[in-house]
């Protein structure tokens, strides 16, 4: 198919899909332009200066640098605020280029009073989540609401990476506006994400056994507080069980302060995306006791690897999560749970390695990308 270059496709996130040590959704943003053909594409974001040399962006891709690096001023105006002004700002100086392709809800604002319908959505996280993130009926609570339904009403394509997200915008909507709303769901590379038995031996022999891992922004609602207190339970039946933390976030250092008299758990910091698949392959489980999310990438990376999750039962997770097949699902606060279900997965781990494999075959890169491109081609460059 040629593609008209007046149909730029305008990729909107605050995450650089050109930095090495990227989030899931940048993940998934830099996969989808990786293999986007000649489809004109111009990705908006900071001012990121650590590109990802090793495996550069293609020529059909441009990129505009609408702010810097966002961080927090006087500790009022949050990263959010600054992003959405700086776009704000860019939107109206090129309004008719094209398609705006949004991957968070809150940059809906400079949107929503155009006339044309030149939008495009993907949900990320879980559809249920809002007064969690906000609290219930604060200021940015009614302005998510009233975005959310504003955005769905004007998009021309709404993707949602979760069964449950999609039953959460068509609830949202009229009938009428329900052909635009598509399931499609998150995806892993299985090509680089595979299973290393010998890293597993090799971390038992040195005595680093079990391994458990969890991957994330270390922020409330990723609740590692939950996380740690089930592990020192762990540890009353496994005594050399070391807890890997990769990520960092605005908590990192009060959960380091918190454990500092443990040896065993141990903080990485952020490890670029090509070198995290060796996390996974050495560990024994995932652990992921999120209060909202979509369907996430690092579930899916480490089932892929052959890594078993013991994860709660929010968004999109028991759509993947099969208990005694892949892993388990959990109350979060109830700690002696977290830790039986993680003894059981050391005790059958063997078992649920290869059924874990299994368990992401059908969301495999290379079947899903193509599904989003021909929704996009259709939805864009057919209208």
């Amino acid at each position: 198919m040629r593609y008209s270059k007046s149909k730029v496709i305008n990729i909107i996130y605050h995450c650089s899909p050109r930095t090495k040590y990227r989030d899931s959704i940048a993940n998934y943003i830099r996969a989808l332009i990786l293999n986007s053909g000649n489809r004109p594409i111009c990705c908006w974001g900071p001012d990121d200066i650590s590109e990802d040399m090793d495996n550069p962006l293609p020529p059909n891709v441009t990129y505009k640098s609408i702010f810097k690096k966002p961080k927090w001023h006087f500790g009022i105006i949050p990263p959010t605020a600054q992003f959405i002004n700086e776009l704000n700002r860019e939107y109206h100086t090129c309004k008719n280029s094209g398609i705006f392709w949004l991957h968070v809800w809150d940059y809906a604002w400079p949107f929503l009073f155009n006339k044309s319908n030149s939008i495009i959505l993907t949900v990320h996280g879980s559809g249920s989540h809002t007064s969690l993130r906000f609290g219930k009926y604060t200021v940015r609570y009614f302005y998510h609401k009233i975005a959310e339904k504003m955005v769905v009403k004007k998009a021309r394509l709404v993707i949602a990476v979760s069964e449950e997200s999609k039953l959460h915008i068509l609830n949202t909507i009229t009938q009428q506006q329900s052909y635009k709303v598509r399931y499609i769901p998150t995806f892993v590379d299985t090509k680089i994400f595979i299973p290393r038995e010998d890293l597993r031996i090799v971390a038992k022999k040195i005595g680093k056994w079990p391994t458990i891992l969890f991957t994330g922004r270390i922020v409330k609602e990723k609740r590692l507080d939950r996380a740690i207190n089930a592990f020192k339970l762990f540890c009353l039946n496994y005594p050399n069980a070391i807890f890997r933390i990769v990520g960092s976030g605005a908590l990192m250092s009060s959960m380091k302060e918190q454990t500092k008299d443990m040896n065993n758990i141990i903080f990485i910091g952020n490890v670029p995306h090509h070198e995290i698949v060796r996390e996974y392959q050495s560990s024994d489980m995932l652990l992921l006791l999120s209060e909202r999310e979509g369907i996430p990438l690092t579930l899916l990376e480490s089932l892929a690897c052959g890594t078993p999750a013991v994860t709660s039962g929010i968004g999109g997770m028991p759509e993947i999560i099969t208990d005694g097949l892949n892993g388990f699902i959990v109350d979060p606060d109830n700690p002696a749970e977290v830790a039986n279900k993680m003894a059981e997965i050391i005790r059958i781990g063997d078992n649920l390695r290869k059924s874990s494999v299994e368990s992401v075959k059908t969301f495999s890169q290379d079947k899903i990308v193509p599904n989003i491109w021909n929704d996009i081609d259709l939805s864009v460059f057919t209208n």
